[in-house]
């Protein structure tokens, strides 16, 4: 949506680029939170904090670049794993760290 945005704005349709946007999303915010000696990249000392995004389905095809279709056309619902700092807190069925069970419980309370 943020490209999007600035699209619209500048108008110029090819600005900013899907590698400008990762970057953003990446180490660029890491380097504004100032944790980029952290996080933001995958490199060795760092915290291991990833996401890995199923770019089979209809919406993201054809994949000619795999970049474009994670900031153009994927979605929270083809993310299949996320990793923070190491620990699997998604594994592409359900949240490993919540008993979802007792949580929906709870909410139909």
């Amino acid at each position: 949506f943020c490209a999007l945005l600035h699209r619209a704005h500048r108008g110029d349709p090819h600005w900013p680029t899907a590698e400008r946007m990762l970057r953003l999303l990446t180490i660029d915010g890491a380097r504004a939170l100032r944790l980029d000696s952290a996080i933001g990249s995958i490199e060795p000392g760092k915290r291991a904090d990833l996401v890995a995004i199923d770019l089979a389905r209809p919406q993201s095809q054809p994949v000619h670049d795999p970049v474009t279709s994670i900031i153009f056309s994927a979605s929270a619902r083809d993310v299949v794993l996320t990793v923070v700092d190491g620990r699997t807190l998604f594994d592409g069925r359900e949240v490993t760290t919540i008993d979802q069970q007792r949580l929906l419980d709870d909410i139909q309370r």
